[in-house]
């Protein structure tokens, strides 16, 4: 029988990403800011630092606090950016690519640069 990454589950996912994380944790000592690209990023993340969770990105004053700040956004998949993910949510009336291009501003600004 065939698996699909897809048909996995999203704890499954981010006990194999954790290897990876660990490796950049290491490599990566000081960290200002994280950007976690999609649920499995976030997931894995919230799993190996549990003290300091993801918020989201796009959300007013996500990136308030102590460093590291770490917020999520949507993935970068072809389908949030040009593709046929438009649609808005009811929340706060952001599709995916607003999101994206909201938390990445945010960072910008956070590490001192225009963002514009």
């Amino acid at each position: 029988m065939t698996r699909f990454i897809a048909k996995r589950s999203k704890a499954s996912g981010a006990r194999r990403a954790r290897p990876w994380l660990d490796q950049v944790l290491a490599e990566l000592p000081v960290l200002e800011v994280v950007v976690c690209f999609g649920d499995l990023a976030a997931n894995a993340w919230d799993a190996a630092q549990p003290q300091n969770r993801c918020r989201p990105g796009w959300a007013e004053r996500a990136f308030a606090g102590a460093a590291p700040v770490v917020v999520a956004c949507p993935h970068t998949t072809n389908r949030n950016i040009v593709g046929a993910n438009k649609t808005r949510s009811i929340k706060d009336g952001l599709n995916p690519e607003d999101r994206i291009r909201r938390t990445l501003l945010a960072a910008a600004q956070r590490l001192g640069h225009s963002g514009s």
